[in-house]
């Protein structure tokens, strides 16, 4: 069976600003994972990623092991629920 999650070689810049540089996150189904670190270390960036609310590239996700890019962002959006503090 696959990862529930996985999140392989993500990076991500803002121009010439580096958000995140090759994160690589697994879940198990059941597990349950705190996302932490100070103010612009990434976290809303790898979630909006997760949303397809940003480009992944490079990188790769994986949700039950389907990769979210074959998804359509609008109809992926419908299936996941983020809540940001």
């Amino acid at each position: 069976m696959s990862k529930f999650l996985e999140m392989n070689n993500i990076c991500k810049y803002f121009g010439g600003v580096k958000a995140l540089q090759n994160v690589d996150i697994t879940m198990d189904y059941g597990e349950i994972r705190c996302l932490v670190g100070e103010n612009g270390s990434g976290k809303s960036t790898l979630i909006k990623m997760l949303c397809l609310l940003y480009k992944i590239e490079p990188g790769s996700i994986f949700i039950n092991g389907i990769d979210i890019n074959s998804f359509d962002p609008a109809e992926w959006r419908k299936h996941i629920t983020i809540l940001f503090q």
